[in-house]
C-alpha cells in the first residue's frame, strides 16, 4: 500500500484504486488507497482511503443557519463551549450523514463495516478560536484555506492531496473545515478542477469522505 502513498506535495507517480461498498444509487464505489495512517489504532496494518466519486449528492452541511447549544456529541474540547456556529463540522448535518451511511447495509455490508477503522481527525471552531476532535469511520476532508489546491486526509490533516491527482473533475463536494473569513455561515468544499472555495451550509453538495480499513483481516480481499 506504500507505493500509492501521496508524497509532500499530494500527488503521486502511482494511484491505486479498490471498490468497497456502494454509493447511494446502489453502484460500487471506488476508492484511492493513500497508505497508513499512523495515528489510527493497528498501526502500519490500515490504509486511509478517500472517494473517487461521490457517494451522496444532494447533502446539505447545515439545514440550520442558527447557533447550536453545545452538546458533548459534537466533539472533544480541551475545555467545553456553550454554543458553536451552524459551519461547526461536530454539530452538522453532513457528519450525522456520514455517520449513518457508515452503518447502513445499502451502503455497507457488514463485513465491510467490520473493516473500518475509526479516525479521529482535528477541525476548527470558529466561534470559539480552537480546535476540536472528532472520531468517525466515515469523515470529510480539511482544508487550509479558501482557494487552495489540495486537501487533507487522515488523522493530523497529515495526508495531503493534490487537486490535479485527485479531485481534478466530478461535483463539487463539501470539507469539513468552516470558511474563517465569513463568520458562522459558510463552510469550505472542494471545488474539482478548481481550488477550494466555499459555500453557505444550506446549500446541497456531494459527499466525497475519507475511511481507513483494516489491512490484518483475512476478510478484507473478499469484502473489498
Amino acid at each position: 500500500m506504500t507505493a500509492f502513498t501521496p508524497d509532500a506535495n499530494g500527488t503521486a507517480t502511482t494511484k491505486g484504486k479498490l471498490v468497497f461498498g456502494k454509493n447511494s444509487d446502489g453502484n460500487l464505489q471506488e476508492w484511492y488507497i493513500l497508505g497508513a495512517d499512523s495515528g489510527v489504532s493497528g498501526g502500519k496494518d490500515n490504509t486511509i482511503i478517500f472517494a473517487a466519486s461521490p457517494i451522496a449528492t444532494g447533502q446539505k452541511f447545515n439545514s440550520s443557519t442558527s447557533n447550536k447549544s453545545f452538546a458533548s456529541s459534537f466533539g472533544v474540547y480541551a475545555s467545553n463551549p456553550s454554543e458553536v456556529y451552524p459551519n461547526h463540522y461536530g454539530a452538522s448535518d453532513l457528519r450525522v450523514a456520514l455517520q449513518r451511511m457508515a452503518t447502513n447495509t445499502n451502503y455497507f455490508t457488514a463485513a465491510e463495516q467490520g473493516l473500518m477503522n475509526p479516525t479521529t481527525v482535528t477541525t476548527k471552531d470558529t466561534m470559539n478560536s480552537t480546535t476540536y476532535t472528532t472520531t468517525d469511520k466515515l469523515y470529510a476532508l480539511a482544508a487550509d484555506s479558501y482557494g487552495s489546491a489540495s486537501i487533507k486526509a487522515g488523522s493530523g490533516n497529515s495526508t495531503v492531496l493534490a487537486m490535479s491527482s485527485y479531485w481534478n473533475s466530478g461535483s463539487w463536494f463539501w470539507l469539513r473545515s468552516p470558511y474563517d473569513l465569513s463568520g458562522d455561515g459558510s463552510a469550505l468544499l472542494a471545488s474539482p478542477g478548481d481550488c477550494v472555495r466555499s459555500n453557505d451550509v444550506g446549500r446541497e453538495r456531494a459527499v466525497q469522505p475519507a475511511s481507513n480499513l483494516d489491512l490484518s483481516s483475512v476478510l478484507f480481499a473478499s469484502a473489498a
